[in-house]
């Protein structure tokens, strides 16, 4: 089976995504549209949802979202505290299970992304804190990707297209700004998680 999606976002732009489907991955995407289209109507009841303090304070990341989850559609809060944002940003990078995650995958209402390994353009984990994009690839130069998603079915994979770079503003986990401009799989695995941030 074929899954042919149409995405738009301020990042991706415009990508067409096709892809291979298994019979169970279908049954779950055929089953729960209904639930999905309501879903993105409205957002997320409030108790679906913690702070970056609650999670702190928890000491534990919880369990992470489950497409159709209607946290996965909630656009993230800005964070104004970065008082446990350092701790948080630790947990998130401890209990990371791919090489990029993003805050709202978790339940936490926050716009912060962590990058680790081949996604980061560093030697170490990256966290990226009320990102925002400045400057991207022109689209004559978008790239193809093939990419999962850890909130989705097992197998489900996407064909899409990512810009090559992206030029990236935001704050460290002390609040402390900074620009970077982002290549290759860091510039693919930021735009993932950037999604996740915007629903």
């Amino acid at each position: 089976m074929l899954l042919l999606l149409a995405l738009t976002s301020s990042v991706t732009r415009r990508a067409i995504i096709a892809a291979p489907v298994s019979a169970a991955a279908a049954g779950q995407v055929s089953g729960s549209a209904a639930a999905t289209q309501q879903s993105s109507a409205a957002p997320p009841p409030a108790a679906l949802l913690r702070s970056v303090s609650e999670a702190a304070r928890a000491g534990t990341l919880g369990p992470m979202a489950m497409w159709p989850d209607p946290v996965l559609r909630h656009v993230a809060a800005p964070v104004d505290d970065f008082g446990p944002v350092e701790q948080f940003s630790q947990m998130l990078v401890d209990g990371m299970e791919s090489t990029a995650i993003a805050a709202t995958q978790y339940h936490v209402n926050a716009q912060i992304i962590a990058l680790r390994g081949a996604s980061s353009p560093l030697p170490g984990p990256l966290v990226l804190v009320n990102p925002r994009v400045l400057a991207r690839s022109p689209e004559e130069q978008m790239r193809p990707w093939r990419e999962v998603c850890l909130v989705l079915p097992p197998g489900l994979e996407v064909d899409l297209l990512r810009d090559a770079w992206v030029t990236v503003e935001s704050a460290d986990s002390a609040g402390r700004r900074s620009t970077r401009t982002l290549r290759g799989e860091p510039a693919r695995a930021f735009q993932h998680e950037y999604d996740h941030l915007r629903g």
